[in-house]
Parts: C-alpha cells; sequence; structure tokens
C-alpha cells in the first residue's frame, strides 16, 4: 500500500505527478520519524538491520560505521521544509509528460 501511495498517479491529469512528489515527501518525512524512534528505542536495530541486508545489498559502509553513525543519526531531523526541487515547469513534449528544469 505504501509503495502505491508514493508511485501512483493519475496519468489523465496533466501534472498530477507533482502531487506525487508531494506524497512521496509526506511519506519520507513520516518514516524517517518513525525510523528514529525505533533506533532510539533500540541502538542496535540499524546493526541488526544492516546484518540481515548483508546478502542482498552492496555496501562500503562496514559494521562499525552502522555502529558509529546510528547514535550520530539521533541528533538529524528531517522536514518537509528541509526538501526543496529544482525549479522548473511540466511538460508534454510528446505523449509523455517531462520536468524540464531550468536552465539558470
Amino acid at each position: 500500500m505504501a509503495e502505491d501511495y508514493i508511485r501512483d498517479r493519475n496519468t489523465d491529469v496533466f501534472a498530477s505527478s507533482m502531487g506525487r512528489l508531494e506524497r512521496q515527501k509526506q511519506y519520507m518525512t513520516n518514516y524517517f520519524a518513525t525510523a528514529m524512534a525505533q533506533v532510539k528505542n533500540d541502538l542496535t536495530l540499524p546493526v541488526y538491520i544492516y546484518q540481515s541486508l548483508q546478502g542482498n545489498m552492496y555496501t562500503n559502509i562496514s559494521v562499525e560505521d552502522i555502529t558509529y553513525l546510528a547514535p550520530e543519526m539521533l541528533d538529524v531531523t528531517l522536514t518537509a521544509e528541509d526538501m526543496s526541487m529544482i525549479p522548473g515547469e511540466v511538460t508534454q513534449p510528446d505523449d509523455h509528460e517531462a520536468y524540464m528544469v531550468n536552465s539558470e
């Protein structure tokens, strides 16, 4: 359901992708707040997640890095105001929409 919420849009409505971006910001801020609350309750959670994903990821971040970074990230906040979009406009050059970034 979360994936549908952040990916879906009405392709019959021009610029509906912009509403999708707003839903993605909403999802990200709420996900981040929930994740921070969970990590505050259990500082070993990031290490557990890291270890459980090792067979499905490739990274140069070590378990020692995760151990160091977990408490550090508790001081981080993320709000919708922290996210910005490169100025531009939605256009429809062919049979699809495109977001054209302002050249300046």
